[in-house]
């Protein structure tokens, strides 16, 4: 086997002393077989390096940035120059945060295996407590480097333990290898003779984690209940002066002193108990030399303590930062000398087992040996991949800005715009630029991204627009390749199921033109993906990012919220044996999503005193895609729209309307004995919140509420009076026409596309995607099979769901091409399913 090349990303300034005892732990790892390079990221004050063919060192200046980016070069450097001498190459990083991100970046970039080493215990939860938002943003940050690494080195089992249950380490990826100690010295040494007045010795660095605060309050109050002893405190940092001030506050001064770091022998002559006051710790260096010191113990349940170190057996354990338990264990040890002795000898025993520093090296040799071996390690240079696909989608979406962002504007949806502009104006969400009536006749989802948008970069930035809306287009591609991964656990699945939904003929256009759909299709894939991690993890945080989602979705397209009744049903169905947490999921997500929601009713309902969740604008979405002509102009292709696109106010009062059928369209109907009379035609209507008013009185005596309900009437009345006879056939054609690959943003009227003028360009954009259509849902009925066969069916049931749901609810209310294009991301992890499945029979070769 090649020798090892171990490339340590270090923090141990002492490396570059040769004559420093960190110097000569580091020699102690090199061996003929093994041989070690360190790269520090502490600031060495100037550019050093030292050593020879077997250790060598090197250390740089400058501000954590530089340094971190001189470390990166030199680790490249140190990797392949491993490989031009003939050496296998192991990074080992010393934390998982800094040196864990030296360590992931130069794994990834240069195929190489690494190594993360946890030695403070920094996921036993005390060591994010200390600064609650920083260190949680860093263990996150940590998190993501320890799941990735190809092993992972801890100094006691608690840390293990930790990894494994808080960070979801693989446990076949731990070695358990404790802190090299040598106790030579202390196991020859003669026990003290107990003190009339016992000292207590407590050597540690003067910061939080020390717990030297409650080991204070704990001598004082041991002071005040009449116990004679003495303590030194030994060490030094930065809270040195806070706990000197505390000592001087609790008048202990007298018999409290702090002491500089000492060497092994004169730490612990004289002492007669030690004490631990740790909140938490990786292993605990000073427990196993006072162990073979044969001084009594006392100690926080932390590091080695509960593995090595065996409690109320080898000394007495008490829990972090109980102050009152700690002066009982401190009093039982100075008291009860029988039980104590018991204590000490049992320690003393117990120390002797401990490794020597050859038999750790070598169990650390057998670690990298193991990392060094040669077999492919799958998912490291993966990213490669991922890069591309991501990289696609960003030269996809930058084309559509350069050929489509000046049509945005000049496309504009009216009604959004207005009600924005009227906000920078200072009156609100409203159709009117005067106060008190605001509207409710637009999705806030997409007012709420206008406005932010257009305060970021200034009001009507359409070029700003078009490449924010593009890029949340490609967090949409990001967000489809990991729902794809988790849904199958193939990483290629989700690349493919990413590259279609990339090259989707509709979006490479319609992203880059005003309206909310690439909002409606990212959150869609999120809330999906956050509904899956929860079933899987079952861990409540995914509930509440469900619930967050879920509001998301609704503020743009409330379709989603009868599906989150089944979506809800599915999740208790799947954690059936778990009912009391599933019903915990559902009422977190609930009371997640309708607290988002709630600031926006509460505005409707002081602008109406009505009960307004979102919006006022689906009653006469209802009507007009439920009247008498509807099924005939459904047939022929024409939009509903069509119906209400001109109009004739009435002479007596402005604030009515009556609809007036293009002459065109008519012509059509009437040819085939289709056309009918209709209510549209015939009647005056109030006219819509959406038109332009002068002033608030100009809306009329009829509100926003009202008008929906007028037109919610009008709706339901025909489809009672029709469903049998023409409703249901009209819901089935709705349906068919909205899963066809036919569907398109205009074929006669509506939302045609902005290069209309351009015949071939029509021909193009419109059979190219049929076309892709076409595929996407035979592809998908072969996925759907193979999901079945693959016992698979359960999983994606959430996705049948959206799909009904919003196949029924499109049943009602018109299904233009925009609306189910969100659906068509979901299509393309189906259909990237029987893709995969494809190829691996055409190729034969197994996943990625």
């Amino acid at each position: 086997m090649k020798p090892l090349r171990i490339i340590m990303l270090s923090y141990e300034r002492g490396f570059l002393d040769p004559a420093s005892e960190s110097s000569g732990r580091l020699a102690a790892l090199a061996s003929d077989d093994v041989r070690v390079t360190a790269v520090l990221l502490a600031n060495a004050h100037q550019n050093a390096e030292r050593g020879d063919s077997q250790t060598c060192v090197y250390g740089f200046r400058g501000n954590a940035i530089v340094r971190v980016w001189k470390a990166t070069v030199a680790v490249m450097r140190a990797v392949r120059r491993a490989r031009k001498t003939g050496e296998t190459p192991i990074i080992t990083a010393q934390d998982p945060f800094a040196a864990g991100f030296v360590a992931f970046l130069v794994s990834r970039l240069l195929d190489v295996p690494y190594e993360v080493q946890e030695h403070a215990d920094y996921y036993s939860g005390a060591w994010e407590r200390e600064l609650p938002f920083f260190h949680e943003v860093m263990a996150g940050w940590g998190k993501f480097f320890l799941r990735r690494a190809d092993g992972v080195r801890v100094v006691s089992e608690r840390v293990r333990d930790h990894l494994v249950r808080r960070c979801h380490v693989a446990a076949d990826r731990i070695s358990v290898i404790p802190v090299a100690q040598n106790l030579t010295g202390l196991l020859s040494r003669e026990p003290k003779p107990w003190s009339k007045a016992p000292t207590i010795v407590a050597p540690c660095r003067f910061v939080k984690q020390k717990g030297l605060d409650v080991l204070v309050r704990a001598l004082a109050s041991l002071r005040e209940q009449g116990v004679d002893f003495r303590a030194r405190l030994v060490g030094a940092g930065p809270l040195r002066r806070a706990v000197e001030r505390l000592i001087h506050d609790l008048k202990l001064s007298d018999i409290v002193t702090i002491e500089p770091w000492s060497s092994q022998e004169d730490l612990w002559r004289g002492a007669d108990l030690f004490v631990l006051s740790s909140r938490y710790e990786g292993w605990g260096r000073t427990i196993v030399e006072a162990m073979a010191a044969r001084v009594p113990i006392v100690t926080t349940d932390v590091g080695c303590v509960g593995s090595f170190f065996r409690p109320q057996i080898d000394g007495r354990v008490v829990q972090p930062n109980d102050i009152a338990g700690l002066v009982a264990a401190i009093r039982e040890q100075l008291s009860e000398s029988e039980r104590r002795e018991w204590m000490v000898k049992n320690a003393y025993e117990r120390s002797k087992e401990f490794p020597d520093a050859g038999e750790l090296v070598r169990r650390q040799h057998a670690a990298w040996t193991v990392l060094g071996s040669p077999f492919p390690v799958p998912g490291r240079r993966v990213w490669m991949w991922t890069a591309g696909v991501i990289g696609f989608a960003v030269l996809v979406r930058g084309l559509s800005v350069a050929l489509f962002w000046k049509t945005l504007g000049a496309n504009r949806e009216w009604g959004f715009f207005t009600l924005v502009q009227n906000w920078f104006l200072g009156y609100g969400y409203s159709f009117v630029q005067d106060v008190g009536c605001v509207s409710a006749y637009r999705s806030p989802g997409f007012l709420f991204f206008l406005t932010g948008v257009y305060g970021l970069f200034g009001f009507a930035n359409f070029f700003a627009q078009a490449v924010v809306q593009n890029a949340l287009a490609v967090l949409l591609t990001y967000m489809v390749y990991r729902l794809g991964w988790a849904l199958t656990k193939d990483r290629r699945v989700g690349l493919v199921a990413a590259v279609l939904t990339a090259i989707h003929p509709y979006t490479f256009y319609h992203y880059t033109q005003y309206y909310h759909t690439v909002l409606s299709g990212l959150f869609l894939v999120t809330l999906l993906f956050s509904l899956l991690r929860l079933e899987e993890t079952k861990r409540m945080r995914w509930a509440v990012g469900t619930g967050v989602w879920i509001a998301a979705l609704a503020y743009v397209q409330g379709t989603i919220l009868p599906a989150t009744v089944l979506l809800s049903a599915w999740l208790l169905w799947r954690w059936r044996k778990d009912v009391k947490r599933a019903v915990l999921a559902i009422a977190i997500m609930g009371i997640v999503s309708a607290a988002l929601i709630a600031p926006w009713t509460y505005r409707n309902w002081q602008a109406f005193h009505r009960f307004v969740p979102l919006t006022t604008d689906l009653g006469h979405a209802l009507a007009k895609a439920n009247s008498e002509n509807m099924y005939g102009l459904t047939v022929l292709g024409f939009p509903q729209e069509v119906q209400t696109s001109e109009r004739v106010f009435n002479p007596d009062n402005p604030q009515e309307v009556r609809y007036v059928m293009l002459p065109e369209v008519e012509a059509a109907l009437r040819e085939r004995g289709w056309l009918k009379p209709s209510r549209l035609f015939t009647e005056w209507h109030p006219h819509e919140p959406g038109d332009s008013r002068t002033s608030c009185k100009d809306t009329g005596a009829m509100s926003e509420p009202e008008f929906n309900d007028y037109w919610t009437k009008v709706g339901m009345d025909w489809l009672k009076q029709n469903y049998w006879s023409e409703g249901w056939k009209l819901q089935a054609l709705k349906v068919a026409g909205f899963w066809s690959p036919m569907l398109q943003p205009g074929l006669k009227y509506g939302a045609q596309w902005s290069f209309a003028d351009a015949g071939w360009k029509i021909m193009a954009a419109r059979w190219s995607l049929a076309g892709y259509v076409f595929a996407l849902e035979v592809l998908t009925l072969a996925g759907l099979v193979l999901a079945k066969r693959r016992k698979m069916f359960g999983v994606i049931v959430p996705i049948l769901i959206v799909f009904a749901v919003y196949s029924a609810l499109h049943s009602i209310i018109a299904g233009y091409t925009k609306y189910r294009i969100p659906l068509d991301n979901l299509l393309a992890i189906l259909a990237a399913m029987a893709l995969v499945v494809i190829w691996d029979r055409l190729r034969r070769k197994k996943k990625i």
